[in-house]
């Protein structure tokens, strides 16, 4: 979900626009993915018509397919595209939650999430404030039923008269409330294309990382309340704790409520994903009680 505001016409130091910077950022990404089966979608906010409506940013402007063939249809998209309008962060989430979500639900063996880019503040359209914003991410990141959890990475583009707003506060909130930890920050006084490229990377191998598939030793009729999931480091083993619900300490969850359906694969909450990815080993022990398992 890409900010197209009319704040996006700033200048760089490098002489062109945000959105010049941004549309080159993409192209040099999807040249070399960090992964060959990455696929992505993608669509602008402010939209055109009633703009406050999250319907108006389901459908996306570029359909989700391999990296490789969405390149010039993304290049083509941006080309065109004249940066306009306010900033209506939340229906835009709202809508790319909705239909991330039900992408997962098509593929529950994909891992899917949300990239919200953006070089301000919300200036349009309710909900406006951190708290409430946070709110719409932590819905999204919550498993429903057979829905997955669907977590929001936050990529600000902040310049210098930004920095003195609520851009910080709002931004880490959507993160931080949709299981990503924190928004990653671009600075306009340097490549802007560089740092872009590098942040989207950093967000496919963090989502890829630290989720699992179940290997196939764990039968559809296995007693899901006897599997663990430990993390081995310098400080020791750690045996994590089952996260039914919320996900904001050490833990685990599937990728589906085991109660509705039998899941596919396993993702690391934020905290442990951090170990993991910092160099803890992580492994899946079948037989004694599931920690933090919920009862009934």
């Amino acid at each position: 979900m890409i900010d197209r505001s009319g704040s996006m016409k700033e200048q760089t130091s490098s002489g062109g626009t945000k959105w010049q910077a941004l549309t080159d950022a993409l192209q040099d990404f999807l040249k070399t993915p960090p992964i060959s089966f990455l696929s992505i979608a993608a669509q602008f906010f402010p939209a055109g018509g009633d703009f406050c409506e999250p319907a108006m940013y389901e459908q996306p402007a570029v359909s989700l397919g391999p990296a490789s063939k969405v390149q010039s249809t993304l290049w083509s998209a941006m080309v065109g595209m004249m940066p306009e309008g306010g900033t209506p962060t939340g229906p835009a989430l709202a809508g790319a939650i909705e239909q991330t979500r039900a992408w997962a639900r098509q593929q529950p063996r994909t891992s899917f999430a949300v990239v919200l880019a953006t070089d301000g503040i919300p200036t349009a359209c309710d909900p406006i404030s951190a708290a409430d914003l946070g709110a719409l991410a932590s819905e999204g990141v919550k498993a429903k039923g057979k829905d997955p959890p669907i977590p929001t990475f936050v990529i600000g583009i902040l310049g210098v008269n930004d920095l003195g707003s609520d851009a910080i506060n709002v931004l880490d909130a959507i993160a931080q409330d949709g299981g990503t930890s924190k928004a990653v920050y671009l600075s306009p006084s340097a490549d802007l294309s560089e740092q872009m490229a590098a942040a989207l990377r950093t967000v496919v191998s963090q989502r890829v990382a630290c989720s699992f598939e179940l290997p196939s030793a764990v039968a559809t009729d296995a007693d899901l309340s006897k599997l663990n999931v430990t993390l081995t480091g310098s400080c020791g083993r750690i045996e994590l704790p089952y996260a039914d619900g919320g996900c904001s300490g050490d833990g685990w969850r599937y990728d589906m409520d085991p109660k509705i359906g039998f899941p596919r694969a396993i993702e690391l909450c934020p905290v442990s994903c951090e170990r993991y990815r910092a160099g803890d080993k992580a492994a899946l022990e079948f037989g004694c009680g599931t920690k933090g398992w919920p009862p009934g």
